[in-house]
């Protein structure tokens, strides 16, 4: 019980940092001033409103945390650094450093396909163990 009082208060306390973000964000992302009470409120009730409605709709919230571990943490760890270090050297290599910068691309573009590699085996893994477990059961 102490573990639920702990999450408990991980979720009251942290729901707000994130939620405050994601609306932040959101609104950046399409280019409205969050200052301003005609865009900030309707993000904020539409935010809510979907939060709300996913809440209510998912009941095993385990499978949600455990795809978003999948997907982002292959995006993080993998994809978004092979990604910026490809558009950092493609294209861009001063006199006599060409054969540096290829190996840098290349070595990029290894990362960014063993991100996705990543990507897909862990939301295929987190999909099986959740609606096909039996497939990684091994018969004796």
């Amino acid at each position: 019980t102490a573990a639920r009082i702990s999450i408990g208060f991980a979720v009251l306390f942290g729901f707000p940092l994130s939620f405050t973000a994601l609306r932040d964000a959101t609104l950046s992302a399409i280019g409205l001033a969050a200052e301003r009470n005609r865009n900030f409120i309707p993000a904020t009730v539409a935010w809510l409103v979907v939060v709300t409605l996913l809440g209510a709709t998912f009941d095993d919230l385990g499978l949600v945390n455990s795809l978003c571990g999948a997907v982002f943490g292959a995006l993080i760890m993998f994809i978004f650094p092979g990604l910026l270090m490809y558009l950092q050297v493609a294209g861009w290599a001063p006199d006599g450093k060409a054969e540096a910068f290829r190996r840098e691309r290349d070595s990029s573009i290894v990362a960014l396909g063993g991100g996705f590699v990543l990507l897909l085996f862990g939301t295929t893994v987190v999909l099986v163990k959740e609606f096909a477990p039996d497939l990684l059961r091994r018969e004796a």
